[in-house]
């Protein structure tokens, strides 16, 4: 509301990075409200939810707010199996969706004689996001492109190996030209090894990647976004500001809930003065992303190479 309303000049380099990682944890259909703030706040708030361990801690399951499951814990909820990963949580820029995407059955019109995937539930989000068949086609043919590359090097080092060892096969997507037929692409047909060899990138930029969502301080960001709403609340205070006066005096129903209270009000009322004062702490606390908010001092771009064989693989920088 701070920046639609011109309090407030963009960009807040920390906001607007995690506006862009997890929209849907901040708005209602991950939409940043333009009008109705008081609804789009309310729409959004946690329940309470208890835990017995940092995992507990990490499972959005419980948290009606921050919803997003990062690939770490996807992994782990899943017993490191991907197959067991369902496409709900399979997330739309990583090399499992594209693995996945790839072993989509495709449908053939008989008609026209063009290509189009089935209607999975990972197939709708991309399409969502504009993305339309052909390029999922090419995405497809690219990792299809990855498999026979590897398909060749496993054929080789097969060769001089014993006869006891087993054959890794890697799947084919399917195509039919029955149009009501769906069928999913099977990832246990690639091994253990050879899949999660495939995943590593999305291991990679997960933890170190830019941004690295599992190497972000969350502690250190929620105790600077603590320290704008302390400054703010006390500077309202010190100027008897009526908003404060309500929100931690007199009105009853915010006494277990006063920073929400304090917002809630702010948003309602729109008091030019205490937009102000709101504005002027996010202004004292403007800082960029990388300055204590990833564990790691330099992140690697998101991008991958190709090697000789063919094969993609995270480039080391120098």
């Amino acid at each position: 509301m701070l920046i639609q309303r011109g309090y407030l000049a963009p960009p807040i380099e920390l906001i607007a990075i995690l506006e862009e990682l997890f929209p849907h944890s901040f708005y209602v259909d991950g939409k940043v409200p333009i009008s109705h703030f008081p609804e789009a706040l309310v729409a959004r708030r946690t329940e309470a939810r208890s835990s017995v361990d940092i995992h507990g801690h990490l499972n959005v399951k419980g948290n009606r707010l921050f919803t997003y499951q990062s690939t770490l814990n996807s992994y782990r909820h899943a017993n490191w199996d991907p197959m067991r990963i369902p496409d709900s949580d399979v997330p739309l820029t990583s090399y499992l969706g594209a693995i996945r995407i790839s072993q989509t059955a495709q449908l053939v019109d008989e008609e026209t004689g063009e290509t189009r995937f089935t209607d999975t539930n990972l197939v709708k989000r991309v399409r969502a996001q504009g993305m339309d068949d052909t390029t999922l086609l090419s995405i497809s043919s690219k990792i299809q492109r990855q498999r026979q590359a590897r398909v060749r090097l496993s054929e080789a080092v097969q060769l001089c190996l014993p006869e006891i060892y087993p054959t890794i096969t890697l799947a084919q997507p399917t195509k039919t030209t029955n149009k009501c037929s769906s069928t999913k692409g099977e990832d246990a047909d690639l091994s253990g090894g050879e899949l999660l060899k495939l995943l590593r990138w999305d291991v990679f930029s997960d933890v170190c990647g830019e941004p690295p969502r599992s190497g972000m301080n969350y502690i250190w960001i929620m105790a600077r976004r603590m320290m704008v709403f302390t400054q703010i609340a006390n500077d309202l205070r010190r100027e008897h500001h009526p908003i404060h006066v309500r929100a931690y005096e007199t009105e009853e129903g915010f006494q277990t809930n006063k920073r929400i209270g304090l917002a809630t009000l702010a948003l309602m009322e729109e008091d030019e003065d205490c937009l102000r004062t709101m504005a002027k702490a996010f202004e004292d606390h403007r800082f960029g992303f990388k300055q204590n908010t990833s564990y790691w001092n330099a992140t690697e771009p998101r991008s991958l190479e190709v090697g000789p064989d063919g094969i993609l693989f995270v480039p080391r920088h120098a």
